[in-house]
Formats: C-alpha cells, sequence, structure tokens
C-alpha cells in the first residue's frame, strides 16, 4: 500500500513548501519541477558518488544542495526499455518493451504521468532526445517535425515539445532538414554533410562543442525555461540529454582533457560460476583510452546540466523550482570486461539520482532500493492529482524522504532484461533465468559483484524468486517479448 502522507489529496498545483512539510517558504509560490536525464552514465562516475578522477563540479554541487538516491534500479537495461517504463509508470513486463529492438510500441492512448500532470493543469513539456515508443511515431521517418510532435502531444502528454532523435541516428545517416529539428539546424548552417562524412570515416565530431546535439538540447530547454519567468502557471519540463552514451566523440574542448591522467582500477571479468549470458562478451583485456573517452563526455554532459541550473537561477525560478537529475541506465565502462549496457550489473542498473528541492533535504543520502518508476507516482504525489491517476503507477512515492511523514513501503526493487528478472534489496540481489544458471549476489560482502552465491543461499533464493512470482502477478499483465 503506498504510505499515507499529508500530500496525498493536496489542491492542483503544489506548493513548494510541500503542503505540511515545512514553514520556510510561501504557500502561494508554487513549485516547477525540471527533469534532467542523461543516457548511460555510470552510477560511480561522478564526483557526488566517490569518482576522485572525473569532473562533474555541477552535479557535486547539485548533489550537496539535494538529496543523493545511492541505490535507484533502473527497470530496463536499456534506453527505450527504461524511458517508457517510467512515463508510463510500469514495468517492461507491462510495456513490452526489453530492449531497444523490441517490436512494441505503446498502445494507443496509453496513460502516461505527464498526461496526468497536464490534466491537472500543470505546463508539460519535453525537450532532447526521444527515445518513447508513442504509438504512431516514427522515430526516424521523413514525417515533418510538426507532425511528429503532434504525436508525442497526443498520446504521451506534452504541451510544447521539441524532440530529436539520438546522435548516433543522427549522424551515421543523413535524416531530412524537416523530420527533425537538430538536422534542420545543422542543415541550416550547411554543416550537416560535414558532420555524417566525418562521423561514418571515424566516430569524431568535428564541428565546434556548441554545434554538439546535447549543446543544442541545452539551448533550446533554456529558451523554454526563460518564457517561463513571468507565468504563474507550474511547469513540468523534461530535458533529455545524450551525453555521455558512445561513441567516444567529444568536441575538441574536452578531447585529451583525462590523456594524462590514471584511471581508475576496474573490476576484472570473472565468468567462473556465471551464466553464458553474463560472461559471453567478457574480455580479459580492457581499453583504457575507451575510459578516457567516457570521462570527456561526463564532463561535457556535466557543463550542459550547469547551463541548465544557471539558467534557472537566472531567471527567478531558483526559490520555486525542484530539480530532478538521472540517469535511464549506466554502462559498463570495461567492469568485468563488459561495455555498453544490457546486463543486470549494478554498472547499468543503478542510476545516479538526484532529488534537489528548494527548501528540503539539503546534503541528504538515501540507501534504501528505490527504482526509477517511482519518479512518475513522485510527480503524481507531488502535484496532488487526481487518486486514480496515482493508483496508476506501479512506483511509489519518494517525498516521505523529504516530508518525514509516512514511510516509503518497498523493500525490493526490480528489473527485467530479455528471459531474465532481478529482485535485489540493500544487500542481495538475485537474477532470475529463464534458459540459464540462476545467480546471487551478496552486495554486503560482495560489493563489486563478482560471485554467484547461488549455492550458500538455497532458502534466500526460494523465497526471491517467489517475491518475483507475487510481483509479476501483482504488477501484470505480462506481454510477451518480440524483437525485430
Amino acid at each position: 500500500m503506498k504510505p499515507q502522507t499529508c500530500l496525498a489529496m493536496a489542491p492542483l498545483a503544489f506548493s513548494l513548501s510541500l503542503a505540511c512539510a515545512t514553514d520556510e517558504a510561501k504557500t502561494e509560490d508554487k513549485l516547477n519541477v525540471v527533469f534532467i536525464e542523461v543516457d548511460d552514465l555510470h552510477y560511480n562516475c561522478t564526483g557526488y558518488m566517490g569518482n576522485k578522477v572525473v569532473k562533474t563540479p555541477h552535479l557535486d554541487k547539485l548533489a550537496s544542495q539535494g538529496t543523493v538516491f545511492t541505490n535507484c534500479i533502473v527497470q530496463g537495461v536499456a534506453c527505450a526499455p527504461s524511458r517508457n517504463s517510467l512515463i508510463t509508470g510500469s514495468y517492461p513486463h507491462n510495456t513490452g518493451i526489453y530492449l531497444n529492438q523490441s517490436i512494441p510500441s505503446l498502445k494507443k492512448d496509453s496513460w502516461t504521468f505527464p498526461k496526468a500532470l497536464k490534466t491537472a493543469g500543470i505546463h508539460t513539456a519535453l525537450v532532447g532526445k526521444n527515445h518513447f515508443r508513442a504509438h504512431g511515431f516514427k522515430v526516424e521517418s521523413d514525417e515533418s517535425i510538426a507532425t511528429k510532435n503532434a504525436i508525442i502531444a497526443k498520446e504521451l502528454g506534452f504541451e510544447y515539445i521539441l524532440s530529436t532523435i539520438g546522435k548516433v541516428g543522427l549522424y551515421k545517416n543523413e535524416v531530412v532538414a524537416e523530420s527533425d529539428p537538430y538536422a534542420k539546424y545543422l542543415h541550416g548552417k550547411g554543416n550537416y554533410q560535414k558532420l555524417v562524412k566525418a562521423y561514418n570515416k571515424k566516430p569524431s565530431f568535428p564541428l565546434d562543442s556548441e554545434d554538439y546535439l546535447d549543446c543544442f538540447i541545452r539551448r533550446q530547454a533554456i529558451k523554454f525555461i526563460k518564457t517561463q519567468k513571468k507565468s504563474e502557471t507550474p511547469f513540468f519540463l523534461w530535458v533529455d540529454f545524450t551525453l555521455p552514451h558512445p561513441p567516444m566523440d567529444a568536441p575538441a574542448k574536452y578531447r585529451g582533457m583525462y590523456d594524462n591522467v590514471e584511471m581508475p582500477t576496474l573490476i576484472p571479468a570473472s565468468p567462473e560460476g556465471l551464466p553464458k549470458s553474463m560472461t559471453k562478451s567478457m574480455k580479459k583485456k580492457t581499453k583504457p583510452s575507451y575510459l578516457r573517452g567516457y570521462y570527456e563526455l561526463v564532463t561535457m554532459m556535466d557543463d550542459q546540466v550547469g547551463e541548465i541550473i544557471k539558467s534557472i537561477d537566472e531567471s527567478g525560478l531558483k526559490n520555486n523550482t525542484m530539480i530532478v537529475f538521472f540517469s535511464d541506465h549506466g554502462s559498463m565502462i570495461g567492469n568485468h570486461g563488459l561495455y555498453a549496457k544490457k546486463y543486470l550489473y549494478k554498472d547499468v542498473l543503478n542510476s545516479p539520482l538526484i532529488i534537489s528541492h528548494p527548501t528540503l533535504a539539503k546534503g541528504k543520502r538515501v540507501t534504501n532500493c528505490v527504482e526509477l518508476v517511482d519518479l512518475s507516482k513522485t510527480m503524481l504525489d507531488l502535484y496532488g492529482v487526481p487518486k486514480e491517476d496515482i493508483q496508476k503507477s506501479h512506483g511509489e512515492s519518494l517525498l516521505p524522504f523529504f516530508t518525514n511523514q509516512g514511510q516509503y513501503p518497498d523493500e525490493y526493487a526490480f528489473a527485467e532484461h530479455n528471459d531474465a528478472v532481478m529482485i535485489q534489496n540493500e544487500q542481495f540481489k538475485y537474477i532470475r533465468f529463464k534458459n540459464d544458471i540462476d545467480v546471487l549476489f551478496d552486495l554486503k560482502n560482495d560489493p563489486e559483484e563478482m560471485n554467484n552465491a547461488v549455492k550458500q543461499h538455497p532458502e534466500l533464493v526460494k523465497k526471491l524468486s517467489t517475491k518475483i512470482d507475487e510481483w509479476l502477478k501483482r504488477t501484470g499483465p505480462v506481454e510477451p517479448h518480440i524483437e525485430k
């Protein structure tokens, strides 16, 4: 059952004082929310999560001013499954989207939490990478920007939209100018063909850093924020960056900044006792250049986040705007001899979540296992939308961590990939495979996830497997896994 807080039946636009949590803010001030979502950010590749090498000063400052969730688990291990779960408040087994290559899209007129916010009178906006599977939307089609935006607006619930595909799709294949705003921008400067030619020869960015996709996204987001300076309507803005998603193509401004820096030691490959699906791609030797290039992109990402925060401050919105920073999932970056995503290691599953409220819970760290999908219900709870909408999200509200009203009820977090389901709490992670051996990691005594402890804890494995069955039954229906 969802914890009862003083927020549950709050009126329309929620005040930044969270109704009953504090007297520091004026209750008539309405709270805006800016979601800053990044792509493929490893949870430990930021200063605020303990990395001593990579430079992320803006995120570090944001973390010091907010609440850091050190154990936030994503529900899908690639862009499409994770993002579509979050926006629908559901799980991959509900959407049928387990991979980027999954065939299903969201069903027509699917419920989304931005739709619920819009109905409640919140001005909803989306700027950036679109990996949502809106019904009827074809990402790489030649349909006009206006046509694509109309589909997103209707199906996902955004009033203002500037949506673009990810950098790989834009750089590798020439896109018609009128079908994508970033492509239109580069075509207008006469630079698009130069970029595509360079990228197909070798993944590199030959233009000025301000022409990079994420800089374009940042500028568009700031334009929206500036339009809200005098608005009396609270807004919800979802900014979707593409950094630090590979390939390692940092512009010249960032290229080489970690060349002479000693990189952290990676977790070695240790395939013994693990299922083939987790070990078949393990490499004994890793590439130091990969991590250096990744750090370059992380620092560039941090700069974009810093500019967004700066624009909020300069627009006079700092005192009534909550900033939520997170990644759709992580990346292996060479740990366990693996790269990219699609693995159920913490490298991929943990999202470095920060929630920075103007007045509450500054400098706080939460170690509880929470889920990324919880952000959907948190937004609904925050704005006091009707109870029937709040109940449509499978997540749980994170507001008890800020208000000290009620309790966060879940001990376990869940994730899915292909034929595997993962359940974990603060100490144990259990992965049940349909066609392979199961895995149990003791996160307390084996934090690097090196040893399969299934045989040492048979009763615990049985208990966790039962909890998976209960969860699937409680959160059904379960859609089939169909790939292209």
